[in-house]
């Protein structure tokens, strides 16, 4: 099964995140969470780095390889019969003091739009995930040819204060009703985790 669509990195990424983060990387457990002390200055911040969370039947968790990890990757979970896939990745970068959510929805939808081939919009909003205003999106991606399915993505982007998470859930578009509420529940354990490992 295949992961989600990846994007350009440059085209993906926040307008105005100010990547200030230096010096001293501390790592330390949060109890359901994994997160980094980073020293900026005279300050320091809690980034995450790991999560766990308990998944619906018949999700399992995709061991992570280091490219995966080093292209943000913090989660992968998938399931089988019917196959659908979760992903849950990071940007490590400080929101700026005028960032607007809204301003990140459009040019999320711009970006998927000129990087996603056969991309359909079916909709977009700004609606609370867990504690976090949060960007919604669900789109559906015409396979190539007769015989190559057709897929169905809903994704949850979560913009925290020191980094932002891209969560995607994706089946094939004749499967995705059937898997819909286990999805959305990984995304808010997913987000109910960060909340618990960020206080």
């Amino acid at each position: 099964m295949q992961d989600a669509i990846p994007l350009k990195k440059s085209r993906f990424r926040l307008r105005n995140l100010l990547l200030a983060f230096i010096l001293l990387a501390i790592t330390a457990g949060a109890g359901t969470g994994t997160y980094l002390l980073v020293r900026g200055g005279d300050e320091s911040v809690r980034v995450i780095i790991g999560v766990e969370i308990t998944y619906p039947a018949g999700w399992s968790e995709v061991p992570l390889t280091e490219a995966d990890t080093n292209a943000g990757l913090l989660l992968k979970v998938e399931r089988e019969k019917p196959e659908a896939s979760f992903l849950a990745r990071t940007v490590i970068a400080t929101l700026a003091t005028d960032f607007d959510i809204n301003l990140l929805a459009e040019e999320t939808v711009a970006a998927l739009n000129a990087e996603v081939d056969n991309f359909t919009l079916l909709g977009d909003s700004v609606s609370p995930v867990g504690a976090f205003d949060s960007v919604l999106i669900s789109y559906q991606q015409k396979g190539e040819g007769t015989s190559a399915p057709d897929y169905q993505v809903f994704m949850a982007i979560v913009p925290t204060p020191n980094q932002t998470f891209y969560l995607t859930v994706r089946a094939e578009k004749k499967d995705f009703r059937g898997i819909e509420d286990e999805g959305q529940a990984i995304i808010n354990a997913f987000a109910t985790n960060v909340s618990a490992s960020l206080q």
